[in-house]
């Protein structure tokens, strides 16, 4: 079952293709990045602050959001999966990527993952396809800003660019080191 905390609507979160999105949350991450700001979702066990969602909720959230963004004319959307890490739910999360391809082909998904480039390489690759945009590697501080590595389904994830995330925020580095003692 895949371990989701919670999903939230963001107008923020899609930097790639820039439209409102909904974020999925991962439960579980052992990445462990300088400045991370979810650091509560690094535990893999659900606690009082990460309740968790069925798979169906999700779809259900997904269908509900897609029907409203049709009748608002603004049928982009983006789900963007975040967290914690579904890296390290990788079947579950391909599985919920593929049921959400099939329910709205035209949604775009976004992957936020802590893995390297090279990790889920080779081989591996065309199962990424249905994942518009990958944004790979732990985070890192470049002259202020959040820096990941982005690979795109178009070019079949085969090369990667850096990309900007935001402005590095310090603060995220000591940001309640309690929450990961919880686990």
């Amino acid at each position: 079952m895949l371990r989701v905390a919670t999903v939230s609507c963001s107008f923020s979160d899609d930097i790639v293709f820039e439209n409102p999105s909904l974020v999925l949350y991962a439960v579980g991450c052992k990445w462990a990045c300088p400045g991370c700001h979810n650091k509560s979702l690094q535990c893999f066990e659900l606690n009082d602050d990460n309740t968790g969602l069925h798979e169906e909720a999700i779809i259900e959230i997904i269908k509900a959001k897609s029907e409203f963004l049709k009748k608002v004319s603004c049928h982009d959307l983006t789900v963007v999966g975040s967290g914690g890490d579904f890296f390290f739910q990788l079947e579950d999360w391909l599985a919920l990527v593929h049921k959400i391809k099939l329910l709205c082909p035209y949604v775009k998904i976004i992957w936020y993952t802590g893995a390297d480039f090279s990790e889920e390489g080779g081989e591996d690759k065309c199962r990424l396809k249905e994942i518009d945009a990958i944004l790979w590697g732990r985070l890192r501080n470049s002259d202020g800003l959040v820096v990941k590595q982005l690979s795109l389904a178009k070019d079949g994830h085969a090369t990667i660019t850096d990309v900007i995330i935001g402005q590095y925020r310090p603060e995220f580095e000591d940001k309640n080191l309690q929450e990961i003692k919880k686990c």
